[in-house]
């Protein structure tokens, strides 16, 4: 179970449907490791949705908490998901291979991304 306070962004458009964006900041005694998950329904795609409620979940999260890194993590064959992080000013760190097993199916790797502030 995580610890902290649990940032969640939603958006209700003339559909009826949410867009969530969900902050988990999960403090240890060494450091603070806020990982950044979002979901947004297809028919939104492409319409800068969620670019924009990252950015403004990710500046929620650093005028509110003391922070100097938010990350988040994309499946390797999401390039959609990747560009909606690198336009919100998140950085590509590196691959996590091999590191989910989505629905039973095989190994997927992973994209890890940063946003950090000095």
């Amino acid at each position: 179970m995580s610890t902290g306070p649990k940032l969640t962004l939603q958006l209700s458009w003339m559909t009826k449907r949410w867009v969530e964006l969900d902050s988990l900041c999960n403090k240890t005694s060494l450091s603070v490791r806020p990982k950044l998950a979002y979901w947004l329904g297809e028919e939104f795609w492409g319409q800068g949705i969620a670019t924009e409620a990252l950015k403004a979940v990710s500046e929620h999260a650093f005028n509110e908490y003391d922070l100097c890194r938010l990350y988040a993590h994309v499946f390797e064959w999401n390039q959609a998901s990747a560009r909606v992080l690198e336009k919100a000013g998140y950085e590509f760190e590196g691959r996590l291979r091999k590191s989910v097993t989505k629905d039973g199916k095989k190994l997927s790797n992973q994209l890890m991304y940063a946003f950090t502030r000095d």
